[in-house]
């Protein structure tokens, strides 16, 4: 290596613009039930990530971590029962949403209301300039489930219904089993990209998108929330 090429390697990186991110520390809570959406059974996971429009490459990855992270009894009922029995995922600290389903959330509430029409490319910004960032996983994208500060270790409990399928037998009823958790509280981090989406946006997207919901079985008017805390880091 030559003397200059040298000095090049070791000059340290540039710091990046201290004005590029703007930090929030958001809290919701959920005024009824959320419930989950996974399903327990590991051989309909696959189809459940497809149906979400997750990659193929992707679904190969995330299918056998998701399947691991289900108690085995329950999978394993799921698997025998004629039943659809969908939960949270978890790990040894407790049951948690992830940060894309916040994500997801507030592009769904830029679309449904004609209060940011005017603001060009809105749905883009969220996409490409706002992240939700939590306490837990390698990639801080899970959003443990709290009540009375502490994480909540399992589901409150599960409810039945009866859906209706068609198949090569014609129509059929099976049992539909929804795991849930009641009057949780749910904390993490927004970082954006500066100049992009305005606090202003931000805060009127929650107030939105608290009726839309989060969770699974939201046509039925769960997983709605109260913002208890939107502050911009200093």
């Amino acid at each position: 290596m030559k003397k200059g090429e040298a000095k090049q390697a070791m000059e340290p990186a540039p710091e990046p613009a201290s004005d590029m991110w703007t930090e929030y520390s958001v809290s919701l809570k959920i005024l009824n039930r959320i419930y989950g959406g996974i399903p327990k059974n590991p051989e309909l996971i696959e189809g459940f990530l497809k149906g979400k429009g997750v990659p193929a490459m992707a679904v190969a990855e995330l299918a056998p971590k998701i399947a691991a992270s289900i108690d085995p009894e329950e999978a394993e009922a799921a698997r025998t029962a004629e039943a659809m029995w969908t939960g949270f995922k978890s790990d040894d600290r407790g049951i948690y949403i992830e940060t894309r389903q916040i994500k997801a959330m507030l592009k769904e509430a830029s679309g449904e209301s004609e209060m940011w029409r005017d603001i060009r490319g809105l749905k883009s910004r969220l996409g490409g300039a706002v992240f939700p960032k939590a306490e837990g996983g390698s990639d801080f994208s899970r959003i443990y489930l709290y009540r009375d500060g502490k994480p909540l270790g399992k589901p409150d409990a599960f409810e039945d219904t009866v859906g209706h399928v068609s198949g090569p037998a014609g129509p059929r009823s099976i049992l539909k089993r929804k795991d849930y958790a009641e009057n949780v509280v749910m904390s993490f981090k927004l970082k954006v990209g500066s100049r992009t989406v305005t606090e202003e946006v931000l805060r009127n997207l929650f107030e939105f998108g608290s009726e839309l919901g989060l969770g699974a079985d939201r046509s039925q008017e769960n997983g709605k929330f109260e913002v208890m805390e939107f502050a911009k880091k200093a």
